[in-house]
């Protein structure tokens, strides 16, 4: 868990949501992130479906450019989905 959590804060991108700290106590394992202000992909799709192209090709660029940056730190993403893409102030 030592090693995720040094890679986790080690990790810095426009698209990629900061870890801020990590710690434990007793049976706990405490993560602080940046706070995304507007939630997750997945709540977007359901209120703005569907998307402009625009809008869309925005959100593939963003993708693409944090999974190439995490490829290129040897980081796999193994739980890819609309829930798990966090949006920031933008959207």
């Amino acid at each position: 868990m030592n090693n995720e959590r040094r890679m986790m804060k080690s990790l810095q991108h426009k698209s990629i949501v900061r870890m801020r700290s990590a710690w434990a106590e007793k049976d706990y394992l405490y993560l602080l992130y940046d706070f995304a202000l507007n939630g997750d992909l997945s709540t977007f799709l359901r209120a703005n479906a569907p998307l402009k192209f625009d809008t869309a090709q925005y959100f593939a660029a963003q993708l693409l450019g944090a999974l190439a940056y995490l490829r290129s730190q040897r980081v796999v993403h193994r739980d890819l989905k609309p829930a798990n893409i966090l949006l920031n102030e933008k959207w």
